[in-house]
């Protein structure tokens, strides 16, 4: 993981997804948040995903990209099948927010300055690159953000 920059109090961490390391092993245990970006379909990649950030207590799950939808829904469901199962499957003591956003700099804001969950205070955010190729587009918009810059809306 790599570090960013602070906004609003949260600190705010840049890492790629790999099959061939821990890629989770660094990530928070509490009071985090996730912002998945992904342009390309691996539902089998965004399931792992999710089950592992669920099982680390995440209280947000924000998706970027062209596949923010696919995540989004896979979240939902993953959280209500927890719910719901005979098996008592671990899900945090606090709710779990999902939000989704096509627009790459409107789904990045989002995720940062909507990260909120009345149950948790969230204190870092993880920006999860799925492509491992948007590291110096999201570098540079945090950046911006931080001095104030605002996506243009849909």
């Amino acid at each position: 993981m790599i570090y960013l920059n602070s906004i609003l109090e949260k600190e705010i961490f840049y890492s790629q997804f790999s099959t061939e390391r821990n890629w989770i092993k660094d990530f928070p245990k509490e009071k985090w948040a996730i912002i998945i970006v992904a342009d390309e379909k691996n539902s089998n990649y965004f399931s792992e995903i999710i089950n592992k950030c669920i099982n680390r207590n995440v209280a947000l799950i924000t998706s970027v990209g062209k596949q923010y939808d696919s995540i989004h829904d896979l979240a939902d469901e993953e959280i209500v099948f927890r719910e719901v199962d005979i098996e008592k499957l671990y899900l945090p003591k606090h709710s779990i927010i999902t939000i989704g956003e096509k627009n790459f700099e409107n789904g990045i804001w989002e995720g940062i300055y909507m990260s909120l969950n009345e149950e948790v205070e969230i204190k870092k955010i993880v920006i999860l690159d799925i492509e491992r190729k948007f590291f110096e587009e999201i570098k540079k918009l945090i950046e911006k953000f931080k001095n104030g810059y605002l996506p243009e809306s849909d």
